[in-house]
């Protein structure tokens, strides 16, 4: 087991010594990587933990790049990145008024300033180095005016961000890991500066244990941002707790220094707790464990990582094959073979790894979708399931587009249009417009569907493996009446009704396959219908919002069915 730093030489060095101190503890070797340097070649076999010390552009994406690589376990994750202010709506914590400025009008500043709540107000366009550099006290427009041409001059930026001034004579530093603060200092205003925090030798902090709920404010910020640790700034006030800002990488070494709380010691405890997950299931079958075959795109580096990472704790060895493979001189006949497609290509590849091999997966040869008679309306109609109506349309003419447009309902309607790397949604009000809309769409060689429009209360998506709902998200959205993926702002966890997760279960059901992820609409009524159903899935956003495990119960289940087929 190894930990791995992502620093850039001769900076941070007391958080560097701190970490390699901590991980000699506890006999855990140290690669400190500068992001600069390309990526080594390391034993894939081996454990590795991971931190980014180094806060500079280009080290998230060399971080990134290990944890891909390397499957590496880490302190935060990768799906999403939401910001404050919509984690401040949905955790219930208090955050300075702030907007976002890209366009340095005299008019649009002046109304952002009064919108943040008047003079004096901040200007944050933060650089390298933290410090509280680039956080900026503004006392009039004219002062505003001159600092926005000068952000935008010098700053390298294209944006900067405008913030409610809060006065305060100290602000909290609570270090939070796996969900409770273990660490917390306040930084005491000190000469003139509002700044409790400046780059100056003589900064004044002092250990503080803060009230619970500047304790839970910190918590909820923390995990709102999917880490697991993080350093989190608060102000204090009379009827509110100001969350400032997460920072990940947080520069632990003052409070450690300061409360003489082993912070470093906690971390590289938590990593190897988290990295020494022992198997779930023993392998009941005869002979030599089962291989992973994974139809993996070389896009899909995340799921990737955790189907590596999850098959390694079961002691399974994964080999890749490309979704447009046509031989597979790897597989062997006397081999027993879990078989799981991440791409949403290479279905015929998956159907002829798992007849001419003999694979346990959870779709088979897909016996219902690869039907030529197979029609997702009629089936949903037939075993009176509650659905959303859909068409994918394949050819232009007339007669077919009108039976089409006939089988989904009355206009208006909507077009969903795909490919090349995008999505888009049209409202069509009349025939006249669907035969146009149609004839342009797929001239581009884009996928093209109709379905009706819906007011939707709720957009939810269950993951069912085996009969059983095993997670449940919802799509959130500052919008109304949203249905499009991309208009979506935020996953939350999602506690599903038995109604809802029966409609789900029976959906897979229908189709034959054992492991799906259910898209469910429920409309402003109160009426749940099917939207869709998809395998393979990204259940990395699963993972990472419910906190369940989807490879590992995935894999088990692969191996409990590959065992009952051999036994």
């Amino acid at each position: 087991m190894k930990l791995i730093l992502i620093v850039k030489r001769g900076t941070d060095e007391t958080t560097v010594d701190l970490l390699q101190k901590a991980a000699k503890k506890f006999k855990v070797d140290v690669i400190a990587h500068d992001y600069r340097d390309p990526l080594p070649e390391l034993n894939p076999t081996e454990k590795y933990l991971l931190y980014r010390v180094a806060p500079y552009p280009g080290t998230y994406d060399k971080e990134k790049e290990f944890y891909q690589t390397y499957c590496c376990v880490s302190l935060i994750r990768y799906a999403y990145k939401y910001s404050l202010q919509l984690m401040s709506d949905l955790g219930g914590f208090a955050i300075p008024k702030t907007e976002k400025v890209t366009v340095p009008s005299d008019d649009q500043l002046a109304e952002t300033a009064e919108r943040v709540g008047g003079y004096p107000l901040i200007v944050k366009h933060k650089i390298p180095g933290g410090h509280g550099i680039g956080v900026i006290q503004v006392d009039s427009l004219e002062g505003l005016l001159s600092v926005a041409r000068t952000v935008f001059a010098h700053g390298d930026t294209s944006s900067f961000q405008m913030q409610e001034f809060l006065a305060h004579d100290r602000h909290a530093r609570l270090i939070v890991l796996g969900g409770e603060v273990i660490d917390s200092i306040a930084y005491n205003k000190t000469n003139d500066d509002f700044r409790t925090n400046r780059a100056e030798k003589d900064i004044d902090v002092e250990p503080v244990k803060f009230s619970k709920e500047v304790e839970q404010a910190a918590i909820r910020a923390t995990e709102g941002h999917l880490f697991d640790f993080g350093g989190v700034d608060v102000i204090e006030g009379d009827d509110e707790n100001y969350v400032l800002e997460v920072n990940n990488p947080a520069y632990f070494p003052r409070a450690q220094l300061s409360t003489k709380f082993p912070t470093s010691e906690k971390m590289v405890e938590y990593l190897i707790a988290k990295a020494s997950q022992e198997p779930r299931a023993e392998w009941p079958g005869e002979g030599p464990r089962p291989v992973v075959v994974l139809i993996n795109d070389a896009e899909d580096k995340l799921l990737k990582a955790a189907f590596q990472r999850q098959a390694r704790y079961l002691d399974l060895w994964v080999l890749e094959v490309a979704p447009d493979a046509t031989e597979f001189p790897d597989l062997r006949a006397d081999t027993s073979y879990l078989l799981y497609r991440t791409s949403v290509t290479g279905r015929q590849t998956e159907i002829e790894i798992h007849e001419q091999f003999k694979c346990t997966s959870f779709a088979g040869s897909y016996p219902v979708l690869t039907d030529p008679a197979y029609d997702r309306n009629a089936l949903y109609r037939k075993h009176d399931v509650p659905f959303v109506p859909k068409a994918t349309l394949r050819e232009k003419s007339i007669p077919y587009l009108k039976d089409q447009q006939a089988d989904v309902g009355a206009f208006p309607l909507m077009l969903r249009s795909a490919g090349g790397g995008a999505t888009s949604f049209a409202q069509v009000d009349t025939f006249e417009g669907l035969i146009s809309l149609t004839d342009y769409v797929l001239a581009l060689k884009r996928t093209a569907t109709l379905q009706p429009i819906l007011n939707i209360a709720h957009f939810v998506r269950l993951v069912v493996l085996e009969g059983e709902v095993i997670t449940a998200i919802e799509y959130l959205s500052k919008g109304e009446g949203c249905y499009c993926f991309s208009d979506f702002d935020i996953v939350l966890p999602w506690s599903a009704p038995n109604d809802i997760k029966d409609l789900a279960c029976k959906a897979a059901r229908l189709h034959e396959l054992d492991c799906t992820a259910v898209n469910i609409v429920i409309d402003a009524d109160g009426k749940a219908m099917v939207e869709d159903l998809t395998y393979p899935f990204n259940f990395y956003r699963e993972e990472h919002v419910t906190g369940v495990n989807v490879a590992e119960r995935m894999l088990n289940r692969l191996l409990a069915r590959c065992a009952e087929i051999n036994a």
